[in-house]
């Protein structure tokens, strides 16, 4: 395991009213609320099967179980969360899922600055080398998200999981050694038109 999971660690990445910290469980009303709203199940599926399956589900967050998870917030409100998950530290993969809960906050960017902010964690303190996501080919909007922090499409794929009324999903994947090279590491404050949510 390459680091312990600590709140110091991940504050720092704070950038302008935009930043991320632990999930914890004053958290959890918020997401299982979103989790029930139609418009989020239909890109994500739904997680939660009420309070107590939420509760489970943070948990079993922990560097130990290979599974952690950050709140993105803007200024004091909690914007919704982003999940490293099937951690492998041996390796240093991991599979990357985002959410925004509320839709009337879709497209303002903040689904790209809590990008980067979780890659610049997962890349540098986290020490992982890889990072990889499951998307709906027909969410276009974050495939285009993305692709603008640096992902490649590696396979279309049969949907499975939480995904797994959608047609096909796209494995994409970003790389530590190409973050900041051909992703050209934006600034977690440049965000830009995007956000969206996703398994």
């Amino acid at each position: 395991m390459a680091t312990e999971w600590t709140r110091t660690q991940i504050e720092p990445a704070m950038k302008d009213t935009v930043w991320i910290r632990p999930l914890c469980a004053d958290d959890l009303e918020q997401l299982v609320a979103w989790d029930g709203n139609p418009a989020v199940a239909e890109l994500m599926g739904q997680r939660f099967e009420g309070a107590d399956s939420a509760r489970a589900w943070l948990l079993a967050m922990g560097p130990r179980r290979g599974r952690l998870g950050v709140a993105v917030m803007e200024g004091p409100r909690l914007m919704g969360d982003v999940e490293l998950e099937h951690i492998v530290w041996r390796t240093g993969e991991a599979e990357l899922r985002i959410c925004l809960g509320n839709p009337a906050e879709w497209g303002r960017g903040l689904g790209t600055a809590a990008m980067h902010l979780v890659l610049a964690w997962a890349f540098g303190p986290l020490a992982l080398r890889r990072v990889y996501l499951r998307v709906a080919v027909d969410n276009r909007r974050a495939v285009r998200l993305y692709e603008k922090c640096g992902f490649g499409k590696r396979a279309k794929l049969p949907s499975t999981g939480r995904l797994r009324q959608a047609r096909a999903v796209w494995l994409m994947e970003l790389t530590a050694a190409s973050y900041g090279g051909a992703a050209g590491r934006p600034r977690a404050s440049a965000a830009g038109r995007g956000s969206t949510v996703l398994e």
